[in-house]
């Protein structure tokens, strides 16, 4: 008859075993922490089942649950890590009362989450139920039903409206004896004279070229002077409806164009400062 293994064969067994399946781990390219995030298992427990340190399970039942779970998580076959560990480390596989308990929720979390599109259907079922219902209930107030849960108070002042008797010396006129005015009988065909809508003005359009580096001042209308540097082969566009006002410190550099047509090239002498003012009025 073959002795069981002494207790120093079996926690050998479990190292080797433990460090076989980090390897088997490491050679996928898995990371520890998905494999806690999957097996819903500590961070110490993937450790310790990875180093041999098997006491810290409770029972086989669970440490297998463990070894299952940990399959599933780097991909290995579940049937051939189970028959490597029955081999490797039989006691592993010894009974223990209370073996065929069912292993708690961190084992059995793959098994738990199927059951999730069942829930997540019943959810959307719901949800549309409750969206026919609603309809339903809009379809009767539109066909003037009256609800279930109003009553008959309501829906009488809802119903009906009181009548109220024409006063005295008072001519009662019918729907029916009112009629539009007819225009051949009115005296007129004339139409309404229609307003003149007055032409919206349409802006000057401004572009400043550079063809050297120049400062410049730009002052559209009211509005506040633009300052800055416009460099070689830069342009500035701006708009104007009455008047602008432009200033450059190198107006051999500058050449004004209004509504596409070419105003001034240059403005002046290079190296010198000149103003320039536009009226449209």
């Amino acid at each position: 008859m073959t002795e069981p293994p002494s207790p120093n064969q079996e926690s050998a067994a479990e190292v080797r075993f433990g460090a076989w399946l980090r390897e088997q781990r490491e050679l996928r390219g898995i990371d520890l922490a998905y494999v806690v995030t999957f097996t819903r298992l500590s961070h110490g427990q993937i450790e310790a089942l990875e180093g041999g340190d098997w006491d810290r399970f409770a029972a086989s039942v669970y440490l297998r649950g463990a070894v299952m779970n940990y399959a599933r998580a780097i991909g290995a076959d579940v049937e051939d890590i189970l028959s490597r560990l029955q081999i490797e480390v039989p006691g592993a596989f010894v009974a223990e009362a209370g073996a065929d308990a069912p292993l708690p929720n961190a084992l059995t979390a793959p098994e738990a989450r199927s059951h999730r599109p069942m829930l997540l259907i019943g959810v959307v079922a719901a949800v549309a139920l409750l969206g026919l219902l609603f309809w339903a209930a809009l379809e009767r107030e539109r066909a003037g039903e009256v609800p279930a849960g109003k009553n008959a108070a309501q829906a009488e002042s809802t119903a009906t409206l009181p009548i109220t008797a024409p006063l005295a010396g008072t001519a009662v006129t019918s729907n029916a004896d009112v009629r539009a005015p007819d225009a051949s009988t009115s005296g007129t065909d004339a139409k309404p004279p229609v307003a003149a809508v007055a032409p919206v003005p349409e802006p000057h359009r401004i572009q400043l070229r550079a063809g050297a580096d120049s400062w410049v001042e730009v002052q559209a209308d009211d509005g506040p002077p633009k300052n800055l540097v416009l460099r070689k082969g830069r342009r500035l566009k701006v708009e104007a409806f009455r008047e602008a006002r432009i200033r450059a410190g190198n107006a051999g550099g500058v050449t004004i164009v209004v509504d596409g047509s070419v105003l001034a090239a240059p403005m002046g002498p290079a190296g010198a400062v000149r103003e320039k003012r536009l009226n449209f009025e």
